[in-house]
């Protein structure tokens, strides 16, 4: 494996968790959290696409997936963000299209694993695929759903871009402290501490969903009409 390769994917990945956790942290709608987000997209990108071209390189074709599912993710999250308008366009078409390839990829995988006498592809049971498959057609419904609608609200929005970006720091996140503990220190091995940082974001994605789902309704019916609500995601510099 190129080592160059190699290094890019752990750089890259070491600076998307991070810029990812700031994105949490930083206050929502200013300047901080804006630019956070965009290294986060742009350490992402890089990530996945190494990572998608050493897991090929090494025949593992259920990790070298995981990297278009990154991409796809990160992508349509961004798009959720800058989309001001709200209303479904190409790239809607371009998503539902991969989201619902990536998803009979997943299924065809975990079927052929079922069927293999040692019950596993590249050393992946039938079900991890098959729960990649169920996470990829519930995207992929939410991507039809917007291009029926045509528009969404601010908060169906803002709702896309958040569940998209922390699913795919989940993913990033995941990987390391879950997947990748053989580098670490042998006494931090399996310790239960190494969950707190790896689910964090799927904490964070539950209390931003149920914060946009309500508050703003709440300050929606509440705050006098001629004051502005509160923006979770800026305004696109012009």
């Amino acid at each position: 494996m190129n080592p160059g390769m190699i290094a890019l994917h752990v750089v890259a990945g070491g600076v998307a968790i991070l810029s990812g956790y700031a994105a949490l942290a930083l206050p929502k709608g200013g300047s901080g959290h804006a630019k956070a987000g965009s290294v986060f997209f742009a350490a992402m990108l890089v990530m996945a696409t190494m990572g998608g071209i050493m897991a090929l390189a090494k025949g593992d074709p259920v990790t070298a997936l995981a990297g278009p599912v990154v991409l796809y993710l990160v992508g349509t999250s961004r798009r959720a963000a800058r989309l001001r308008s709200g209303e479904a366009a190409r790239p809607e078409i371009w998503s539902l299209a991969a989201a619902a390839t990536l998803a009979l990829l997943f299924l065809g995988f975990g079927l052929y694993a079922a069927a293999q006498p040692n019950g596993r592809i590249a050393g992946y049971p039938p079900a991890i695929c098959y729960v990649w498959s169920a996470i990829l057609t519930l995207a992929a419904t939410l991507d039809l759903n917007f291009l029926l609608r045509k528009r969404l609200g601010t908060r169906q929005r803002v709702a896309r871009h958040l569940w998209r970006m922390c699913f795919a720091l989940f993913v990033a996140a995941g990987s390391f402290f879950i997947g990748q503990q053989k580098v670490m220190p042998a006494e931090w091995r399996g310790w239960w501490g190494l969950l707190v940082p790896a689910l964090a974001p799927l904490a964070a994605m539950a209390f931003w969903l149920v914060r946009v789902r309500f508050a703003m309704r709440f300050l929606g019916s509440q705050r006098p009409s001629d004051t502005p609500r509160p923006r979770l995601i800026p305004e696109p510099a012009r």
